[in-house]
């Protein structure tokens, strides 16, 4: 059985599983019912450490570079905004004849740049409303 996100006690306990379960470069281990060579168990621990903390998790490869179109739809943006964003530089770019190209890694650090601003917001909006509150 593989654990789901959510279910936090066998999660926690499952995290705890593969951490120590180590080996030498090449092993396989054995956890539950699963079977992982040591790079697929280190690359899974993080995954699930990064998930159970809430961070946003990008499975993109290495030099993928994005059109206007796939870019403005993982930013769930238009294809117009998007590219106010390139011209203001908001958002690194490079020109492929006259089409436009973005590199995964730009693209996904402007998603979180952006998620950690909204993030910051809401946080001091309810700081404020709080203070107000008992003010």
């Amino acid at each position: 059985m593989i654990p789901i996100l959510d279910d936090s006690p066998y999660m926690e306990a499952f995290l705890a599983k593969l951490k120590n379960a180590k080996g030498e470069k090449g092993d396989i281990v054995q956890i539950d019912h699963l079977q992982l060579n040591q790079d697929l168990r280190e690359a899974l621990v993080i995954f699930l450490e990064m998930a159970s903390n809430d961070h946003p998790l990008y499975l993109v490869e290495d030099n993928k570079e994005y059109s206007t179109n796939e870019a403005a739809e993982v930013l769930r943006v238009s294809r117009t905004y998007l590219n106010k964003l390139l011209e203001r530089n908001e958002i690194p770019y490079r020109n492929v004849g006259s089409h436009k190209r973005i590199e995964a890694r730009d693209l996904f650090a402007y998603k979180e740049e952006q998620a950690r601003k909204k993030r910051e917001a809401f946080e001091q909006h309810a700081a404020l409303g709080q203070r107000l509150e008992h003010g």
